[in-house]
């Protein structure tokens, strides 16, 4: 599958199903994304050529980079495996810029963000505080009610026992 310019998608699964697949070179095609799904989990794969596309490395292909970055030794041409675009990244090898990738397209919380967690956090433990405050001032004011009923209901039967 190499030297066709015309060949610039390769669908997801179009390797599913071929578990004998050991040596996949897509070199010089027109390829700028590949979803490495399927290729991940075939067991026998040993070999891949990447070489000669206009790779974009941006966050879609992270996943690609960075299993280019770990199985090194599973590619040919892996030295002339570079990304095309964006401006910035143009000549870097793909195997380079996975982890720089990681980090652009999966942005950390900054100190506002943990503030944020803090007081969200005292806001719900203080209205939980609050909340059963307030249900046992409810429970012991109902107690005292039905107390004071029963002892006037008592009362009143004491009375009509004494006029009886």
């Amino acid at each position: 599958m190499t030297d066709n310019p015309g060949l610039s998608v390769i669908h997801p699964d179009a390797f599913a199903e071929n578990e004998a697949l050991q040596v996949l070179d897509v070199s010089r095609n027109n390829l700028t994304f590949l979803n490495i799904t399927s290729l991940i989990a075939q067991p026998g794969l040993r070999s891949v050529g990447l070489s000669g596309n206009p790779w974009s490395c941006q966050c879609d292909t992270e996943d690609l980079s960075l299993w280019v970055h770990l199985e090194s030794f599973k590619f040919q041409d892996e030295g002339q495996t570079v990304c095309d675009s964006p401006a910035d990244m143009q000549g870097r090898r793909l195997g380079e810029v996975g982890i720089q990738l990681r980090t652009l397209c999966h942005q950390t919380l900054g100190s506002w963000d943990y503030l944020f967690f803090v007081f969200i956090g005292f806001v719900i433990f203080a209205a939980g505080t609050v909340s059963a405050w307030l249900m046992g001032v409810v429970m012991v004011l109902y107690e005292r009610y039905i107390k004071k009923k029963d002892d006037q209901i008592n009362l009143e039967n004491e009375d009509e026992g004494d006029e009886t």
